[in-house]
């Protein structure tokens, strides 16, 4: 998979790590589905892996994700705004909200794409210097929170489309004419103009 030239491509076979490069250096990039059982809230865990690792883990709800790219999409779009200093958060894991959310304001994004109480489909992105480092905080993360990795829950099915189409303010017209994920991936780069 290769979008933006050469700033994005995948890297693993079978998993979703991706190296993204930008203005903002080089990362290694994480995308994952999983599955919880419980409704603890997550964000402790994730905050204490990624300080023990120097990571940066966000998680989304799932149903608000147009798949992989969407996640990578939107880490690309935070990474460079962030490094150029146009970012419009205080922390690099509320502009991943944001940009993913294709929004700038923070409590329409945790909205949009946050997690809420009694959702059980996540998504994951995770953000490190190595393939290493992401897959050590993603196994860490799945183990704490005792999540079941599950990139189906990224799938978009016939009501996915359609939430995602009334979140991202996507028309039947537009819908004719590109799929929702290119739709949503221009939402997150006209977020860099505004």
């Amino acid at each position: 998979m290769r979008l933006w030239g050469s700033w994005l491509m995948r890297v693993a076979r079978g998993e979703r790590i991706y190296v993204l490069r930008g203005p903002f250096g080089r990362r290694t990039v994480l995308a994952f589905g999983a599955l919880r059982s419980n409704s603890a809230d997550p964000l402790p865990a994730i905050s204490e892996v990624d300080e023990r690792l120097g990571t940066t883990t966000q998680v989304f709800d799932a149903s608000a994700i147009a798949g992989h790219a969407h996640l990578v999409c939107g880490a690309f779009s935070a990474l460079t705004s962030w490094s150029e200093g146009w970012n419009f958060t205080e922390s690099l894991k509320l502009e991943l909200i944001c940009h993913t959310a294709s929004d700038r304001q923070i409590t329409r994004a945790i909205g949009k794409v946050g997690v809420k109480p009694g959702v059980r489909k996540l998504a994951f992105l995770v953000i490190g210097s190595s393939r290493e480092n992401v897959r050590a905080a993603a196994r860490e993360i799945s183990s704490a929170l005792g999540l079941r990795r599950d990139d189906g829950v990224l799938d978009i099915g016939p009501e996915k489309l359609k939430r995602l189409a009334r979140l991202y303010s996507i028309s039947d017209a537009e819908l004719r004419c590109s799929s929702i994920e290119d739709l949503i991936f221009e939402r997150i780069s006209l977020l860099g103009l505004g």
